[in-house]
């Protein structure tokens, strides 16, 4: 009843019904952020078993792929992706080229 109650417009992924569930949770126990500290703790002892970086010697072919797989130079200096997307990100202009 009261997820049909509340209003259901959101500016994040989650779903109506996972959101009320995750809130009602963490007023419920009063873990809150404590159980979500632990848990990233605990993902980040398990890291290295899921996220790979290159080595060193691979970097410049790696980026040339990265290039060739776009058709944009400006890729050649990327080393891996995430999730698919580009975010393109512009410097803040100090006046200097």
């Amino acid at each position: 009843m009261l997820v049909q109650m509340l209003p259901h417009q959101k500016a994040h992924g989650w779903s109506h019904d996972i959101e009320v569930q995750v809130t009602l949770y963490c007023l419920a126990c009063g873990a809150s952020y404590r159980t979500v500290h632990n848990v990233v703790e605990e993902m980040m002892t398990i890291l290295h078993k899921v996220i790979h970086f290159p080595k060193a010697v691979g970097m410049e072919e790696l980026g040339a792929n990265f290039a060739l797989l776009v058709d944009h130079e400006a890729f050649s200096c990327a080393a891996a992706a995430i999730n698919g997307r580009h975010i393109r990100i512009l410097p803040h202009s100090t006046g200097h080229l």
